[in-house]
């Protein structure tokens, strides 16, 4: 199968000549960002600030597949944990309780919050699930508790508690079994996590005449020491394969500096050697490289990248330009968010995956919906590079030079093409409202033809019975419950063809015009119905994965390409099943949120838009899986 992925580097020269152009790109194109709310031309790197709140934000945790991060704020005087989207938006509050809650991380299997919660320096280790329900308290009533660290399975929680007199680990588990200590002995013993496989957890020991790295087992209470040498180690992190452990220090020098040691064979990688700080340093999720903060040559914070083998540290360019604070690396490889002191604490994201930093909060910009001419030498799409919601643009497939089709910012938005590729409809809204969505003819040229339907609540349509008609699914009740009709495109009335309690949508129509394709759930889940054109009854194309919406037909109307989340990762990716139904092969594997696949003329690849960083549009060739007798 095909998975969507930015080119990567390799080896180490490739991985150093991409971030030697990364750097050089930031610090001759930067410029003073924070002076700027929108860059000057399109593809120019901007910064992305994920939240604009008036409080102070801090302390992020992503969730497992990266599409969103919780964070602590005192917006509101106090902290309180907030979940946010990775692209921005609005931050969902979840907690509510008059305590000071800090700290949070999310869990491995995506369902709950842990995070410090209390008040006058007491704190519990809390629990609450990502819709900000079902908060509970894990640690043991009236015992300090602080710093949870979740086990890879979810099922169990370390935290930091008082031993005594000294600062120990202990454990919880969801399951409600009673929390046990897992540590004793002289020192503080402060617990940097679980190892990847859940079979350790490690931490480092102060006050005693040992303080180095190590890990206690979870089955047998066995303890491995990991560093040996007389100055401290801060901030360790287990290498994802959980072989290695990352940290830093004062060995051999008087400055921080940071290390790598392998768990197995005590061999130290030295990843930093400068005389000035370097600290706060993070694994890549692949373990191939290695990100901290400086503050080479007295002029700031900035972040630095390396292979993780050793090698030449590379400057991102962020200094004298933003002030930077402990990075945290997305679970995809492709972000680093941190806090930032502009005025409050907000959260910035920078886009390692290509060079650019963008702002995600105001300009931008997004290519989505995307739609081939038949001839295939045009691509219409749905675009807000041009300062509007939605205009829709036109791209030579060629050469990709872009003009567009509307400018007025007005909301233009599902782009389809007539049979003979001279005209283009559009869903557009005067005011941006879905109430006020209807159906408007536009040369290919871009001259405004007419407005076909003066309905409001028009939500998707499509051309028809070579292009005799548009159906549509319109909202006539205004309940959000979306049926189909259909109307002449040389004018009249329109017609009803699917009416029910459910939510209904036109995705496409036959290449011999006889019938057309919907989803509905109707079922309560999505599923692709066929239906004849000039009405009748519909019936299901069922495939061995239950469903599916956004059903294309192929050119030679042998095969329909459609969306489905029906596998074992929950992705949005694309399918492709023979027009009859039956079995459904997978096309792409992705995290990405892929959507509107459309065929190319010559039904060997599909197109479609797909948020990988941005919202753009990507094509899959499909060529390996068509066969004669499919």
């Amino acid at each position: 199968m095909n998975s969507l992925k930015r080119p990567r580097c390799n080896n180490r020269t490739a991985f150093h000549k991409t971030i030697t152009t990364l750097s050089f790109l930031l610090l001759t194109v930067f410029g003073d960002i924070l002076k700027s709310e929108e860059l000057p031309g399109s593809g120019f790197p901007e910064l992305t600030q994920v939240t604009r709140m008036e409080g102070n934000e801090r302390r992020i945790s992503f969730s497992h597949d990266g599409r969103a991060m919780v964070f602590q704020s005192d917006i509101n005087g106090r902290n309180d944990i907030y979940l946010v989207s990775i692209t921005g938006g609005e931050p969902k509050r979840l907690t509510e309780n008059g305590g000071e809650n800090t700290r949070p991380t999310w869990s491995p299997d995506g369902k709950w919050i842990a995070y410090e919660s209390g008040d006058g320096g007491q704190k519990s280790i809390m629990i609450i699930s990502t819709e900000g329900e079902n908060e509970k308290m894990v640690s043991p009533p009236g015992q300090n508790a602080w710093r949870p660290y979740w086990s890879p399975n979810s099922k169990m929680l370390a935290f930091q508690t008082k031993v005594g007199e000294h600062d120990g680990i202990w454990m919880t588990s969801l399951n409600g079994k009673p929390p046990r200590q897992i540590t004793d002995g002289p020192g503080n013993k402060i617990c940097f996590g679980w190892s990847p496989d859940g079979q350790y957890i490690g931490y480092y020991v102060r006050g005693t005449t040992n303080e180095n790295l190590f890990a206690i087992s979870i089955a047998d209470g066995n303890i491995i020491q990991i560093t040996n040498h007389p100055d401290h180690e801060w901030q360790p992190r287990w290498s994802p394969d959980g072989r290695r452990v990352l940290f830093y220090s004062t060995w051999e020098n008087e400055m921080t500096e940071v290390w790598i040691t392998d768990i197995a064979t005590s061999a130290l990688t030295r990843i930093s050697n400068h005389h000035d700080e370097d600290f706060a340093p993070q694994w890549s999720p692949d373990g191939t490289q290695v990100l901290f903060i400086s503050r080479r040559g007295g002029k700031g914070d900035d972040f630095y990248l390396t292979a993780a083998d050793g090698g030449t540290p590379i400057p991102i360019g962020l200094r004298d330009r933003i002030p930077t604070s402990w990075p945290t690396w997305s679970p995809d490889g492709r972000y680093v968010v941190f806090s930032t002191n502009v005025e409050k604490d907000h959260l910035y994201s920078l886009r390692l995956s290509d060079g650019s930093i963008r702002q995600i909060s105001d300009a931008a910009t997004e290519d989505f919906r995307p739609a081939y001419s038949p001839d295939g030498r045009l691509i219409a799409f749905q675009s807000t590079r041009f300062g509007s919601e939605g205009d829709v643009l036109i791209m030579d497939a060629k050469n990709g030079g872009v003009r567009p089709l509307t400018q007025d910012y007005q909301y233009h938005s599902r782009p389809r093409w007539s049979a003979d590729g001279e005209y283009l409809l559009t869903v557009s809204s005067p005011g941006g409202s879905v109430r006020t969505n209807n159906i408007y003819l536009y040369s290919a040229h871009g001259d405004l033809q007419k407005q076909v339907t003066k309905l409001g609540g028009v939500r998707n349509a499509i051309w028809a019975a070579n292009d005799a008609s548009f159906i549509f699914a319109y909202d006539s009740s205004a309940n959000y419950t979306y049926n189909i009709w259909k109307i002449p495109a040389a004018g009249g009335e329109q017609q009803p063809l699917v009416l029910n309690a459910a939510t209904n949508q036109p995705t496409d129509y036959s290449p011999d015009g006889s019938e057309f394709l919907f989803t509905s759930n109707l079922s309560g889940k999505n599923r692709i119905y066929r239906m004849p054109v000039s009405g009748g009854e519909y019936s299901e194309i069922k495939n061995d994965i239950g469903g599916g919406e956004g059903a294309r037909f192929s050119p030679d109307g042998r095969r329909i390409a459609f969306l489905s989340r029906n596998n074992p990762e929950n992705f949005p990716d694309i399918y492709l099943m023979p027009a009859g139904g039956g079995t459904a092969a997978r096309l792409t594997k992705s995290r990405a949120e892929e959507s509107w696949p459309d065929w190319a003329p010559d039904g060997k690849s599909i197109i479609f838009s797909a948020n990988i960083g941005d919202l753009d549009i990507w094509k899959v060739d499909v060529s390996s899986f068509l066969t004669d007798n499919d």
